[in-house]
């Protein structure tokens, strides 16, 4: 007979972003950065596709764009409500592309 046992871990927010960062690249693989596709775009925009070439994330004038279906995968994984996985996804962000502020994330992709 099994027997599961709900439990809630405390994990600090750095440990959390790096779960976030291995998530994603076990989920999507290895993220590149190409030449934003936006028709506003300019020379600091950027989009980030998977090793298929569909975008992952789209990175415009400060605000970021996260596929909806990677957006609410991980809301759903990690237990998060909208704003908390904004948050999340905007951490991980700025660890990985240091160089690159955002001010905002949102659950789509601007075309």
């Amino acid at each position: 007979m099994w027997v599961f046992i709900s439990m809630k871990y405390i994990i600090r927010e750095d440990r959390l972003v790096k779960l976030v960062d291995k998530y994603i690249t076990s989920l999507v693989g290895e993220l590149i950065a190409t030449k934003s596709s936006h028709h506003l775009g300019d020379e600091k925009d950027f989009d980030i596709v998977d090793e298929n070439g569909n975008m992952v994330f789209q990175y415009f004038g400060k605000h970021l764009g996260v596929s909806k279906h990677l957006f609410v995968t991980i809301s759903e994984l990690f237990g998060r409500n909208f704003s908390e996985t904004e948050d999340l996804i905007q951490q991980w962000f700025e660890k990985k592309y240091p160089d690159e502020s955002i001010d905002d994330v949102y659950y789509s992709i601007y075309y």
